[in-house]
């Protein structure tokens, strides 16, 4: 149904009484009291983002000692923000940088900013479940020991589906290479409420990590923290990109609600996080023994090196996509996403034991069935680079048809969504298999953003 206006769409939308299997974390609310009448600006008494002084250097000093770092920083247009940031305070212009081919977007856009050049490392692919695990250590040091010049490396731990690489491991390598380690930790902001979530980047020995406390914990969207965890950092630096980054009239409603997630991560949340562990645990044992559904777990992906939060509902089941459609349509349960073989529902602790409930009943009405694995749809195939990001981005560029792409080089960004990885960025060669992946996308109905052609029929490539 259409509707007239933004309102009315999120009112009608929440008449349905979702349930909530998305972020952002505080659940439609739930997390949160009525911040509306705190939205002001910096007049006397209320400090400012970029200069704090007073309630906002209080407010940043608590952050601090829960995160434990060596200095924390309020963000208030999201990890894409502090990823810019942190990476432009790493380097300088003309630099190589190593990074997981599976970063978000924003990782590859702050190339074309600080005119850098990836060199990326592939992740670990699930050999059963074909999706993406993460990055291992002895991967960083191989391709440090090929590009000794690369002095910062930037990773995704935990990944969408939940899998934390070895973060003491990568950083132990690249410290002694003397290099940097920057983490997006975007799904990673409630970490330290119980073990089975796993380990902040920044205890692990992380130089700098950015979280989205808006997705897992209960900030209101777009509000994010920047941890710094060294020494090695320059904060002068980090702070003038910051405030060059960042609006200089930062939103009060924003900064309130993550102050307002302090509370639950100094403590409070424990006891929240702990029945939402015990309400993970029954749903999955209830969906194996009642449907034979298997979800993922520590067990499927510690044979190679990595852990996996259990806040981060994998469920693998046969035609996710349609089933996803249902859970929707007919029960008001909104699942964070799904691919061609697995419902993802991103938990937190402001999810009750009923929204888990209402989701087992659903899936048996359905009458859903065990996952047949779709291979190609979470592959990252090796790609050339034949100019760096910011070349191309500023080059002529013309359209052509799918099959005349194949050898030149793209102008533009493939992005399927979510998560938000890119399967090829400006500067990139295309190839035969971006082009098979395009148009299986395509005919599974899958959403990608990036490409001029909203069909996908058509390519944008250097002239």
């Amino acid at each position: 149904m259409k509707h007239e206006s933004i309102v009315k769409s999120i009112e009608a939308y929440l008449c349905e009484d979702p349930v909530s299997f998305h972020v952002p974390g505080h659940k439609n609310g739930r997390g949160l009291k009525d911040l509306a009448k705190l939205d002001v600006t910096e007049i006397p008494g209320t400090d400012n983002l970029h200069h704090p002084e007073e309630a906002i250097l209080a407010a940043k000093n608590r952050a601090m000692n829960v995160f434990k770092s060596r200095s924390t920083y309020f963000l208030v247009n999201g990890t894409t923000g502090g990823n810019h940031a942190m990476i432009l305070a790493s380097t300088k212009p003309g630099d190589k940088i190593l990074m997981g081919r599976n970063v978000h977007k924003s990782v590859h856009t702050a190339c074309v900013l600080g005119d850098l050049t990836p060199e990326y490392i592939p992740p670990i692919i699930h050999p059963e479940l074909g999706f993406p695990l993460g990055i291992q250590p002895e991967m960083v040091k191989s391709k440090l020991k090929k590009n000794p010049d690369i002095k910062t490396v930037v990773i995704t731990s935990p990944t969408y589906e939940g899998v934390h690489s070895d973060i003491a491991g990568i950083a132990e390598v690249v410290h002694a290479h003397g290099g940097l380690l920057l983490v997006d930790e975007a799904h990673g902001a409630h970490l330290a409420l119980n073990r089975q979530f796993g380990k902040n980047a920044i205890d692990c020995g992380a130089d700098m990590a950015v979280q989205s406390t808006h997705k897992s914990m209960n900030a209101l969207t777009q509000a994010s923290m920047l941890h710094v965890g060294t020494e090695s950092v320059d904060l002068n630096k980090l702070e003038m990109w910051l405030s060059m980054l960042q609006s200089s009239s930062p939103s009060y409603v924003l900064m309130s609600s993550l102050e307002e997630s302090l509370k639950d991560l100094e403590g409070s949340g424990r006891t929240k996080a702990q029945t939402l562990v015990v309400a993970i645990q029954k749903l999955r044992s209830d969906l194996k023994d009642q449907l034979g559904l298997k979800s993922l777990s520590s067990s499927d992906v510690e044979p190679y090196g990595f852990t996996h939060d259990i806040s981060k509902l994998v469920i693998f089941v046969d035609d996710a996509e349609n089933v996803a459609d249902q859970l929707r349509e007919h029960y008001a349960i909104q699942v964070e996403y799904a691919t061609a073989d697995s419902l993802v529902c991103v938990t937190s602790i402001y999810n009750s034991p009923y929204d888990f409930e209402r989701l087992r009943l659903a899936l048996i009405a359905l009458h859903v069935k065990p996952h047949q694995r779709i291979q190609g749809l979470t592959n990252y195939p090796e790609v050339q680079m034949d100019l760096s990001p910011k070349e191309a981005f500023y080059l002529k560029s013309k359209t052509v048809t799918l099959q005349e792409a194949v050898g030149l080089t793209s102008a533009e960004y493939v992005i399927p969504y979510p998560p938000g990885v890119p399967l090829i960025s400006p500067g990139e060669k295309i190839t035969n298999e971006i082009v098979d992946l395009i148009l299986l996308w395509r005919a599974q109905g899958h959403s990608i953003i990036g490409m001029k052609d909203e069909s996908l029929e058509t390519f944008s490539v250097i002239d």
